[in-house]
C-alpha cells in the first residue's frame, strides 16, 4: 500500500508541475527573535508575473497560502515594529518557510550618548536649622 501511494503521490507531484496551475502552497510560523509567535503578522506572496496572494498569522504565529501559481515566489513576511523578511524561492510544491523577524525597537541600538555643557554650575549656601521646644 505504501508503494502505490508513494506512486500516486509523485503523479500528482509531477501532474502540479507540468499540467496544472495553482497547486503550490507555503505554510509555517512568524516568531520574534525570542521565539515567540508574531500575531497578525503579514504575509505578501508574489510571483514572477506580478500575481500576489495575502494571508496573516494566527495565535500561533502561523501561516497557509495555497493555491499559488507554478512560478517561483518571493514571499515576504512585515509587521509593524518589526524588520521585513524576504524568501526568495524557486518552485517547491509544498514548502514550509518559518520566519524569524527581529524587532524595530530601540532596544536593538547599542550606542552611548555623552553631553556636555557649558553652562555655569550654580551652588546653594547652607544655613543651620535648629528648632527649640519649650516645656521639655
Amino acid at each position: 500500500m505504501a508503494k502505490i501511494w508513494g506512486m500516486v503521490k509523485t503523479a500528482v507531484t509531477i501532474g502540479c508541475i507540468g499540467l496544472l496551475s495553482g497547486c503550490m502552497e507555503y505554510h509555517g510560523t512568524v516568531v520574534d527573535a525570542s521565539g515567540s509567535p508574531i500575531v497578525g503578522a503579514k504575509l505578501l506572496v508574489t510571483d514572477v508575473l506580478g500575481s500576489q496572494w495575502v494571508t496573516y498569522t494566527d495565535t500561533e504565529g502561523y501561516y497557509f497560502v495555497d493555491n499559488l501559481s507554478d512560478y517561483g515566489h518571493d514571499i515576504f513576511a512585515s509587521k509593524d515594529g518589526y524588520i521585513t523578511q524576504v524568501y526568495d524561492s524557486q518552485i517547491n510544491i509544498f514548502s514550509e518557510i518559518n520566519f524569524v523577524m527581529p524587532s524595530t525597537a530601540a532596544e536593538l541600538i547599542s550606542e552611548t550618548v555623552v553631553t556636555e555643557n557649558d553652562a555655569p554650575v550654580h551652588t546653594t549656601g547652607q544655613i543651620e536649622l535648629r528648632t527649640v521646644i519649650d516645656g521639655v
